[in-house]
């Protein structure tokens, strides 16, 4: 080793003489190429750094909660169980059916209070049809199919008083025709008295001449005279009576409006009366068709059955008592989460986040996207831990992860991660960052 390192043979001329040899010859291409490679690496990468943006998140632990409270399943009435279609653990869609209560009761109420309605929906027809002077009552075929002996009875009323009024009608019009008869005639004898008194005028005025020249005696004029004088009375009580006659048609026609009046003021007080209750038991039955829909209990969301308390068919229901409790399954899901107050500051409602789940693996199904709903005003300290954090919640797009058909549901309890997204940043400022904080506290500190 010695003889190696400290050769004598070797002379600062021959180390010279090597070095030279090496410059004159140049360097290795191979060698030059590897630098420039990683100069152009270093290039390419600092201009990469500087323009490629990831995203900036705030993490944050939670767990699905319901976003709805538990459902408490009751009926208004109560009633005695009939039959009983689910059990715990079941799922149930929103309206199925849970339980039967049975409707004897509540269907005889309905149908009778459905009877008077459509003996009411029948009669009014009727008392429109008369209002109108109609020639017959319009029905529904429905009606008529599902009505019959209504129809029947009321086409039957209808028809009769009908001919009651006809026959009130026809009275009053034969007194009519009565007085128009006596009017006519008095008319006829007032023409016929006018025509004999224009005669007699006439004679009289031919005679007065023949008077004076002694033709004619006095006697005959004065006849003629008197018998003008007769004619002009005659015509007097004609134009009387025919004045009368005249004033007991308008009496007579005057009794048959108001006849017609009186027909239909008392088909309108009818009608009022009938509409007035067939609206109280329209709403009667309208309560007795919900009670009959309530004797199947449904569920009135999609979710879980956590509770069945009523497991007897033939138990007695009490009014308003709880049947089942439901642990509502929505489209979307609540996630409850804790951001710690050093996060707080750069989150908002509605940003955007990403759900990950602890029971399936991110890399394998994916996570969720979701919306931030909720910031809690003030932060809660948790003495176990000995921190402090706010409560978030966010609400995902749905409620199954990875494809629908896999069923991969998601249920209230399961533990999850919350990425909420508050902006972006290069590489470079990434990469820069602990220098960036340690110029700022270089040469501060006491």
């Amino acid at each position: 080793m010695k003889k190696f390192f400290f050769d004598k043979s070797w002379s600062d001329g021959d180390f010279i003489d090597d070095v030279s040899d090496v410059m004159t010859r140049g360097a290795n291409p191979t060698a030059n190429r590897l630098f420039a490679a990683i100069v152009a690496f270093f290039v390419i990468f600092l201009i990469w750094a500087n323009f490629a943006k990831l995203d900036e998140v705030v993490h944050a632990e939670g767990k699905i909660v319901p976003s709805q409270s538990i459902q408490k399943i009751q009926n208004l009435e109560g009633g005695i169980v009939s039959d009983i279609l689910v059990s715990e653990g079941d799922f149930v869609e929103q309206g199925e059916i849970l339980v039967k209560i049975d409707d004897t009761g509540a269907l005889s109420s309905f149908e009778e209070q459905q009877a008077k309605v459509n003996a009411l929906e029948a009669s009014i027809a009727r008392l429109v049809a008369e209002e109108k002077n109609a020639k017959k009552i319009a029905f529904s075929k429905n009606f008529i199919k599902n009505n019959s002996g209504i129809v029947k009875a009321e086409r039957a009323l209808f028809e009769s008083r009908q001919s009651e009024k006809n026959a009130g009608l026809r009275v009053i019009q034969q007194q009519l025709q009565q007085k128009l008869q006596a009017y006519g005639e008095t008319k006829a004898t007032l023409t016929q008295k006018e025509q004999s008194f224009k005669i007699a005028k006439e004679e009289l005025d031919l005679t007065e001449p023949l008077l004076q020249d002694g033709i004619v005696s006095k006697v005959d004029f004065l006849r003629l005279k008197r018998q003008v004088s007769e004619l002009d009375g005659e015509i007097n009580r004609a134009l009387a009576a025919k004045r009368g006659a005249q004033a007991a048609i308008n009496e007579v026609r005057q009794r048959i409006k108001e006849f017609e009046q009186a027909v239909k003021t008392k088909i309108l007080e009818e009608k009022g009366e009938k509409e007035e209750l067939y609206a109280r038991i329209k709403a009667l039955i309208t309560a007795s068709e919900d009670t009959v829909r309530r004797t199947e209990v449904r569920s009135p969301v999609a979710g879980t059955i956590k509770t069945m308390l009523f497991n007897t068919i033939g138990g007695v229901i009490q009014p308003a008592q709880d049947i089942a409790e439901i642990v509502p399954l929505e489209d979307t899901l609540l996630v409850e989460a804790k951001v710690y107050p050093r996060d707080i500051a750069f989150i908002r409602p509605e940003q955007k986040a990403v759900v990950k789940f602890s029971a399936y693996d991110y890399s394998i199904y994916g996570g969720l996207d979701a919306t931030l709903e909720q910031i809690s005003a003030d932060s809660v300290y948790d003495e176990r831990n000995q921190v402090s954090y706010y409560k978030i919640k966010v609400r995902t797009n749905r409620n199954y992860i990875g494809q629908r058909h896999e069923n991969l549901t998601i249920i209230p309890g399961m533990t999850a991660t919350v990425d909420l997204l508050t902006g972006k940043k290069t590489v470079m400022q990434y990469l820069l960052k602990p220098v960036l904080k340690a110029k700022q506290r270089a040469l501060t500190e006491r």
